[in-house]
């Protein structure tokens, strides 16, 4: 839900019914002018149906910050696998490098270096 979205639902379920405040949150350019923009959000405020999107928008809200935490959680563990990783080449390098210097290498010997695009 953008910005726009969100301010509107919110204004509604704070009491506001009057289109043209409603109408006055949208931030964005939209491909409908501002009068289509006032017409689509006259209303028949019925109770149940605004239970019914305070329903909808907490979920909405609780799933979102689910997503939130998850995202949080996978950077963290990606984090990890990062360290672990660099850690891991570092002693590679490291061994490969006390292996190199214990084997001989001829100064006529020509490596090829590929390169991959």
């Amino acid at each position: 839900m953008g910005v726009s979205g969100k301010a509107i639902v919110n204004a509604i379920l704070s009491g506001e019914r009057d289109a043209k405040v409603l109408a006055s949150l949208v931030k964005t350019k939209l491909q409908a002018s501002p009068e289509e923009i006032r017409k689509s959000l006259v209303g028949f405020w019925k109770e149940s149906h605004l239970f019914e999107l305070r329903q909808n928008y907490d979920a909405y809200e609780f799933h979102r910050k689910q997503l939130e935490q998850c995202d949080e959680k996978l950077n963290e563990q990606l984090q990890k696998l990062v360290e672990k990783t660099i850690r891991r080449i570092y002693i590679l390098i490291l061994k490969v490098g006390k292996i190199k210097s214990d084997i001989k290498i001829p100064q006529s010997s020509k490596l090829k270096i590929m390169h991959i695009k």
